[in-house]
């Protein structure tokens, strides 16, 4: 789901809702009364929403393959799964017509004079001028973040930080950054020195999104919103005690930021001190070394560990090895580093917990509640929690934790007349599936909870069969799945 919705009209977020839903729904064939009831709309909403989507589909791709098309005969929208829509592109698009969305840019770089230079810049009136502050209020106000009467922004300086970045992460993640041409030379220079200073693999991803912490950090330095000493987080120890390693990249930040802003000294190391934290906590730089924590903040970050030992065991009945368990904090140092010691507002898009459910229910289950588990012993609000943290934390235990331990398992009987290879190739793809724990079979057994043939075979009776004659395509594929992890669902929730 889009976090950046908000900005848009109306429409706009109609359009953008109805294309995420088709872009997450497995079926080729969505009768209109289903997309009725799953958005909640009207026949007319839905219809006219669909009518508005397609043909912005077809002006922002008129060179790819219909993936959508509405039939009236059968009042359903059918899908062509082999074409995939780049959500994000269409939207962007929307994003950069919107009036909200370019105060919002305005508002954040400081450039703001009045509504009418606003109103004639952007091609618009002071009335929705107006009104677009008026919703921007109201979201920066969920994050604690109040707007001035001259459009200036009040709040913590760090939690401002944040929600700029967490903007800027959803707007530009796969999207060049219109910055114009000097403020671009300043921001690659930067990004190449941050790297060098903490040896920084720069990946296209790293450096995408290393440019967008530096803009944030450098429009609020130069518009004099630097950090005042109790906002900083009780996270690093005492500069004077840290390594030479460290002592030269805190070195190396206060002379990059000298370049392009003067102030005291002492705002200086303060901000490099946060730099350095804030490139542990957003996982740019390898894990935070001990010896950086404060004994304090190593208690406080161990209790992340503590609490998804203890709900493993609640859950699965069994204890999980502390070589995965490190293996997952290890993976979440960064995460759980953010959310103890930074606001998480804004800082990941909102998760798709209805898919979760249905691709993932076992891991879903047990990572929402570890993170209710840790909303009620730490103290944090737990929509904002789930918001914030559950896809990292859903991932991380997808990959480590074993499947065979969690997953009940179902077996599944493969039986084609005279095709290893295709045989083989379904084994391979059916073990290699993270969402079921098979037992695979090529014989008749009568404990089989589905088979797979290119024939039927009268001999499994009312046992579910998949006939497939060739390799099974992703709707193929997703028609098993469905019924496997439904099977698997039902099967752990009666153990």
């Amino acid at each position: 789901m889009d976090e950046l919705s908000w900005v848009l009209e109306k429409k706009e977020q109609d359009k953008l809702t109805l294309l995420n839903y088709l872009a997450t729904r497995s079926d080729s064939f969505l009768p209109i009364k289903r997309i009725m009831t799953s958005l909640g709309w009207s026949r007319y909403r839905t219809l006219s929403t669909i009518a508005m989507l397609f043909d912005d589909l077809v002006t922002y791709f008129p060179n790819e393959p219909t993936a959508y098309r509405y039939d009236d005969k059968q009042k359903a929208v059918i899908v062509d799964r082999m074409v995939l829509v780049d959500v994000k592109t269409v939207a962007f698009d929307y994003r950069q017509k919107s009036v909200v969305w370019q105060l919002l840019g305005v508002i954040f770089t400081g450039t703001f004079d009045s509504y009418e230079q606003f109103a004639e810049t952007y091609h618009t009136s002071v009335p929705v001028a107006r009104a677009a502050k008026s919703k921007i209020a109201t979201a920066l106000k969920k994050a604690d973040i109040r707007l001035t009467l001259h459009n200036g922004l009040v709040g913590n300086e760090i939690t401002i930080r944040i929600f700029f970045f967490g903007l800027m992460r959803q707007a530009y993640g796969n999207h060049e950054i219109p910055f114009p041409p000097e403020m671009r030379e300043r921001t690659e220079q930067s990004v190449l020195a941050i790297a060098n200073l903490f040896n920084i693999p720069l990946r296209e991803t790293t450096k995408q999104a290393m440019r967008m912490q530096f803009t944030v950090w450098y429009y609020r330095l130069v518009n004099d919103h630097h950090l005042i000493p109790e906002e900083i987080p009780a996270l690093l120890t005492d500069s004077a005690k840290w390594d030479d390693e460290h002592q030269a990249t805190r070195a190396g930040l206060i002379e990059l930021m000298s370049s392009f802003v003067t102030l005291p000294e002492v705002v200086l190391e303060r901000e490099a001190e946060f730099a350095i934290a804030s490139l542990y906590s957003t996982g740019f730089a390898t894990s935070v070394p001990l010896s950086l924590l404060t004994e304090m903040a190593q208690k406080k970050l161990a209790r992340f560990k503590t609490i998804m030992k203890s709900e493993y065991q609640a859950l699965f009945n069994r204890e999980l090895s502390e070589r995965i368990l490190n293996r997952v904090t290890s993976q979440l140092s960064a995460t759980n580093m953010r959310t103890a010691y930074f606001s998480v507002y804004g800082y990941r898009p909102t998760p798709d917990l209805d898919v979760a459910r249905r691709d993932f229910p076992i891991h879903t289950a047990f990572v929402l509640q570890v993170l209710h588990r840790l909303a009620e012993k730490m103290g944090f609000d737990e929509v904002v929690l789930v918001n914030s943290l559950f896809e990292e934390y859903l991932d991380a235990m997808i990959r480590n934790l074993s499947k065979h331990s969690i997953l009940p398992t179902i077996v599944v009987v493969i039986d084609m007349t005279n095709l290893p290879a295709l045989e083989e190739l379904i084994e391979d793809r059916l073990k290699r599936s993270p969402m079921i724990n098979v037992i695979l079979a090529h014989e008749f057994r009568p404990d089989a909870d589905f088979y797979i043939s290119d024939v039927e075979i009268s001999q499994f009776g009312v046992t579910p069969g998949f006939i497939w004659t060739r390799f099974p395509d992703e709707t193929m594929f997703a028609q098993f799945i469905e019924q496997a992890v439904l099977l698997t669902k039902d099967r752990f929730e009666g153990q």
